[in-house]
């Protein structure tokens, strides 16, 4: 789920596998007004991006952003987003600035069927979730690009990534972040090899379609402490506490 902070202006969220010019319906998770906030998508270098109003940003919470298809005398919603919106305090020097938006269009039954199923609304799509759940993504570099994990990301769904790294072998990648100014996901996680420990950092650039791996070792195994001795630590901090509150107070006879 891709996140933004409450009173931010001029945002936009990354979509995948959708035209320019697609209409795109943002609307508050809570909000019972069950009207969307209707923008175009629209095209910058290869990427396709669609602006957040920002008039939706003055309020923290969930935003759903609905991918609308209209094909002559049809329309219907193919996809759903969440992006989250993170409270703070609104700035002093804060001036809203009007999103172009298209209109405000009420949210339709395939929406809400959407909602409640998490598969596709508006009949039979060839695709869409797994029953009530969310279908995890599963694969690896070669067939995975970072734009599938990104919109996996802004779908909620769950992710395992694997690559076979030239030093530790076969590595597995589950929790990933996307980072928006540089249109990219990350993911990291830590593994024994050689008898110590290493981290490994997974970068994908959706741009270009590109994966980079990098490996550091951290720590040796015999830096870190066992459980005898992490216990003896303990034991001498607690002593030395036990000497210095004595030696502190006062000794009557």
């Amino acid at each position: 789920m891709n996140r933004y902070y409450q009173w931010d202006i001029g945002q936009r969220v990354l979509l995948t596998d959708v035209e320019e010019g697609t209409k795109i319906h943002f609307a508050h998770k809570n909000d019972n007004s069950a009207e969307a906030l209707v923008v175009c998508a629209y095209s910058d270098g290869d990427a396709v991006y669609a602006d957040i109003p920002n008039i939706l940003m003055q309020t923290a919470g969930v935003i759903n952003v609905y991918i609308y298809l209209q094909d002559g005398g049809k329309a219907h919603t193919v996809r759903k987003l969440s992006i989250i919106v993170i409270a703070r305090k609104k700035p002093a020097d804060y001036v809203y600035t009007e999103t172009e938006v298209l209109t405000w269009e009420s949210l339709d039954e395939r929406i809400k069927a959407l909602e409640a199923g998490g598969g596709t609304g508006g009949g039979d799509t060839g695709g869409g979730g797994t029953g009530g759940g969310l279908e995890p993504l599963i694969g690896t570099t070669g067939d995975i690009t970072p734009r599938m994990v990104a919109e996996a990301l802004g779908e909620g769904r769950p992710i395992t990534l694997t690559l076979q790294e030239s030093t530790v072998g076969e590595v597995a990648f589950n929790y990933f972040a996307y980072v928006l100014d540089e249109n990219l996901v990350v993911s990291s996680m830590i593994a024994a090899y050689n008898g110590g420990f290493v981290v490994a950092e997974l970068l994908g650039y959706c741009n270009t379609g590109e994966w980079f791996v990098v490996v550091e070792p951290i720590a040796l195994k015999t830096d870190i402490p066992d459980k005898t001795e992490i216990a003896e630590m303990a034991a001498a901090i607690i002593d030395t506490e036990l000497l210095n509150i004595i030696g502190d107070g006062e000794v009557s006879e």
